[in-house]
């Protein structure tokens, strides 16, 4: 009996010996774990960039993308700080900044900050700067760019030959050139604000495309360049341009007006492909490569528009059937630009310089006599005598000789004084050289006494309209004698 009982406190005794000697065991473990832990969270924390779907941590943006481990689908997280990178996005990956104010890749002037190599990348949460393109996809597609600061580049973000696109809710400022958009097309563009760049907002390319497909993009008017809607048209009928405009691009449209805009700092103003039956009015397009460009574009009526300071004023490519009147197109690099169209006429315009593309004439400068043609900067002909072939006495405000254009065209009736005052003289202006003096008054001298039954009657000398040149003309021009304009 005291044998078993002997045996029993020998079994109680080992296992809380066991027990002892397990919850020892158990500490110790906890103790090296706690030891251990702060140093394992410190080397993760000193890392700033971590391959979510791997759990790896690096040190740069581009040591986690060229990781072996690293792979297409994968998404990269970026700590806020300032990356000096030219980072090459090779693999279709995620790439995540902490926050856009804050996580700053920074090209050094070097070379592109971000460029597309893969398709299918997407790209949000970064301030971009100081690169030859913040992002630049060269015949990639598929990304997706969002919610992003693209700044102090020469271009924000440049996609060359990429298709299929979105970009959302970018700030785009303060580059040489905004956005690029050359030779891509279905891309789709929401919310993103392209302001104060240097030279050019919006710079795209659409030439070069068969069926015009470069101008298929969805690109909405919560788009704006410095504040101001783009209105990107496609197969729009019977409507009008609203009157906050800041880029006007029509594709494959019918009886659009466009009036009372201004325009500025885009490569283009205002852009028409298929584009026919449109109204072009009081419009001032100022600092674009080019003001208004035409092209397979026919019967629009451009007309009464401001177009200075520009690359070129107007092109007409392929365009038949236009008439262009009574616009301001000076300081410009050429006025008007004409190739491979016909049935054109463009005069009542002030012009400087322009280029005719046509070897035939098949374009008119002007509108017949009375009306005249164009003011034509640097004209130096004469105006002493009136009529159809400027052989008759007595000045009329138009040229007794043709504006030369090229070889092959001519305005036959240049007017002798910009359009907008040729069209609303000083009362007594008879020869429109804006002014009211001894010239005018000895035609008047000239003419006085005669009606408009007579063989030498002319209608500039009849000041009042009337029919008759008398003491009711030399009352108007009196009053007026020794006005200039402005």
């Amino acid at each position: 009996m005291l044998s078993v009982q002997l045996n029993l406190i020998g079994l109680g005794e080992r296992k809380l010996l066991k027990r002892t000697v397990s919850v020892i065991i158990l500490t110790l473990l906890l103790i090296s774990v706690w030891t251990i832990a702060p140093s394992i969270r410190l080397a993760s924390a000193s890392l700033p960039v971590h391959n979510i779907d791997t759990g790896e941590d690096f040190a740069t943006i581009q040591e986690t993308i060229d990781a072996p481990n690293t792979m297409d689908w994968n998404h990269i997280s970026v700590d806020a700080g300032t990356y000096v990178e030219n980072v090459v996005l090779h693999k279709s990956l995620t790439l995540i900044g902490e926050n856009k104010y804050s996580t700053i890749i920074d090209g050094n002037g070097l070379d592109h900050v971000v460029n597309l190599k893969a398709n299918s990348t997407r790209v949000t949460g970064f301030t971009l700067q100081n690169g030859v393109s913040g992002i630049f996809a060269d015949h990639t597609n598929y990304h997706l760019i969002e919610n992003n600061i693209v700044q102090n580049n020469n271009e924000g973000i440049h996609l060359y030959g990429s298709l299929n696109n979105t970009l959302s809710d970018n700030l785009i400022t303060k580059n040489i050139y905004g956005f690029d958009i050359d030779k891509s097309y279905g891309n789709t563009l929401r919310r993103n604000e392209i302001n104060d760049n240097v030279v050019y907002n919006v710079y795209f390319n659409l030439w070069g495309s068969i069926y015009g497909e470069y101008f298929l993009q969805d690109i909405d008017a919560s788009n704006k360049v410095d504040g101001k809607p783009i209105y990107w048209w496609t197969y729009q009928y019977d409507r009008q341009v609203p009157k906050d405009a800041g880029l006007v691009v029509l594709f494959s449209t019918n009886d659009i007006v466009i009036k009372d805009l201004d325009l500025t700092k885009n490569n283009h103003g205002i852009v028409l492909l298929f584009a026919h039956t449109t109204i072009i009015e009081n419009v001032t397009v100022h600092e674009c490569e080019t003001g208004i460009a035409l092209h397979v574009s026919h019967f629009c009526s451009i007309r009464g528009n401001k177009i200075v300071n520009n690359g070129c004023g107007i092109i007409l490519e392929q365009s038949q059937s236009n008439n262009v009147e009574r616009n301001k197109i000076e300081n410009n690099g050429n006025s008007v630009i004409i190739w491979g169209s016909e049935g054109n006429r463009i005069f009542h315009n002030n012009l400087y310089q322009v280029y005719n593309g046509e070897v035939e004439p098949r374009n008119a400068w002007d509108d017949g006599y009375p009306s005249g043609g164009n003011y034509w900067i640097g004209y130096t002909g004469t105006d002493s005598n009136h009529g159809t072939y400027q052989n008759e006495t007595g000045s009329d405000g138009i040229g007794d000789t043709p504006y030369i254009i090229d070889s092959n065209h001519q305005d036959k009736y240049p007017l002798m004084s910009p359009y907008e005052y040729w069209s609303n003289p000083i009362p007594g202006d008879i020869n429109k050289d804006m002014k009211c003096n001894y010239k005018d008054l000895f035609q008047l001298a000239v003419f006085y006494g005669v009606d408009y039954m007579k063989p030498n009657w002319n209608p500039h000398v009849d000041i009042n309209d009337d029919g008759f040149i008398n003491y009711q003309d030399l009352f108007l021009l009196a009053i007026n004698y020794g006005k200039t304009y402005p």
